[in-house]
């Protein structure tokens, strides 16, 4: 019963990224992110350096993905901070994976914890089908459309 629930759950999850606009999968990825990196730091203090290898890699390849995904011609500042913010916790997250240091990986936690909290706030209810801005440098098309969603 436990494999039908799991790939029921599955293919929920993946119906709703194949559905989900631009701004509601960066909300996704912050969010995401913002978990695995929390959960590694704890991994950390308590001494599972293999579940936290794990869950660092994932946030990296989050990390990443809002990086590569950013929308410089919607809002280059924006993009521009976005983008170094984006590497200062790529590389704080490599230090946590490469030196099972938690610290770091609270220091990027720290860095994408006000975008998430940011981007939840701002485009959420555009994510979601309510009234909200579009578009963005982060993704979805605005600001944050910087972030992922459309480079143009």
């Amino acid at each position: 019963m436990r494999r039908v629930d799991n790939a029921a759950l599955q293919a929920y999850r993946a119906s709703l990224v194949q559905s989900a606009s631009p701004a509601a999968l960066i909300e996704l990825l912050l969010r995401k992110a913002v978990a695995e990196t929390r959960a590694a730091a704890a991994d950390l203090d308590g001494g599972r350096r293999a579940a936290a290898h794990g869950r660092l890699l994932r946030a990296q390849e989050i990390v990443q993905a809002l990086r590569g995904a950013l929308n410089r011609e919607a809002a280059p500042e924006l993009a521009e901070r976005l983008e170094a913010i984006y590497d200062f916790a790529y590389w704080r997250l490599v230090r946590a994976n490469a030196s099972a240091d938690a610290g770091a990986a609270r220091e990027a936690l720290e860095a994408l914890e006000p975008i998430r909290e940011a981007w939840s706030a701002a485009f959420a209810p555009a994510a979601h089908g309510g009234a909200g801005p579009s578009g963005g440098a982060a993704g979805g098309g605005g600001a944050a459309g910087a972030g992922a969603g459309g480079r143009g």
